[in-house]
């Protein structure tokens, strides 16, 4: 079977790395298999990224790419400073942007639509806070083209949540939530 399944673990320590098969244990409910539209990437099509009902972006659809080597969300930069915006973030330094640690309790979470069925991604998963008590927002300005399609990197701040199952053969990636 040539398959890769990997599950980035909610928690510091631990994550999981199978070669050839998949252990459902790792996940609830059924695989949403995703075709890949570059394989270089491990690159799927992306149907919007929503925040309470309202769309923000991808709005014709975009590209994102399944990263476990990225930390973060990666975007285009006006895409980010409108996320920074709804989220009320703040300029800090080397490209960090701060929110009070106390809003991860009343911020909502962003919604990233694929293949029709959304994954949510609450603000406890997309502000970390670092060894000083300072939290930041996982958003960052991806590098892109201006004449290429909206493209995100959707690093271990999503796949944390979602278990995820890379398939050579069929070049689809399957989608579930972790457990």
């Amino acid at each position: 079977n040539p398959s890769l399944t990997s599950l980035n673990s909610r928690k510091e320590n631990g994550s999981v790395v199978m070669f050839g098969g998949v252990d459902h244990s790792y996940h609830t409910g059924k695989l949403n298999w995703v075709p890949v539209s570059r394989t270089h990437y491990w690159q799927i099509t992306m149907g919007r990224i929503s925040m309470n009902g309202k769309v923000i972006a991808c709005k014709r659809g975009c590209q994102a790419i399944l990263d476990t080597g990225t930390t973060f969300l990666l975007g285009p930069s006006r895409r980010i400073a409108k996320i920074h915006r709804l989220i009320r973030a703040r300029p800090f330094e080397s490209l960090q942007y701060t929110v009070p640690c106390n809003t991860t309790s009343t911020l909502p979470p962003f919604i990233f639509t694929i293949k029709g069925i959304d994954y949510p991604v609450s603000a406890q998963a997309y502000i970390h806070q670092n060894s000083e008590g300072l939290c930041y927002s996982v958003f960052r300005n991806g590098k892109q083209h201006e004449n290429e399609a909206e493209t995100w990197v959707l690093g271990n701040a999503f796949l944390r949540l979602y278990f995820s199952v890379y398939d050579r053969e069929k070049y689809r990636i399957g989608l579930a939530p972790a457990v």
